[in-house]
Protein backbone atom coordinates (compact mmCIF):
# COMPACT_ATOMS: atom_id res chain seq x y z
CA UNK A 1 0.00 0.00 0.00
CA UNK A 2 1.58 3.40 -1.12
CA UNK A 3 0.78 6.31 1.13
CA UNK A 4 0.68 10.03 -0.09
CA UNK A 5 -0.33 13.29 0.80
CA UNK A 6 -2.22 13.77 -1.61
CA UNK A 7 -4.10 10.77 -0.59
CA UNK A 8 -4.70 11.90 2.97
CA UNK A 9 -7.81 11.65 3.80
CA UNK A 10 -10.37 11.04 7.14
CA UNK A 11 -9.99 7.59 6.41
CA UNK A 12 -6.55 7.48 4.90
CA UNK A 13 -5.50 9.60 8.13
CA UNK A 14 -6.16 6.05 10.06
CA UNK A 15 -4.68 3.66 7.28
CA UNK A 16 -1.48 6.45 7.27
CA UNK A 17 -1.45 5.38 10.90
CA UNK A 18 -1.32 1.81 10.63
CA UNK A 19 0.86 1.76 7.43
CA UNK A 20 3.58 4.27 9.29
CA UNK A 21 3.16 2.17 12.43
CA UNK A 22 4.48 -1.03 10.36
CA UNK A 23 7.63 1.45 8.90
CA UNK A 24 8.85 2.60 12.48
Amino acid sequence: MQVTVGDYDENSHLNCAEVWKTFI
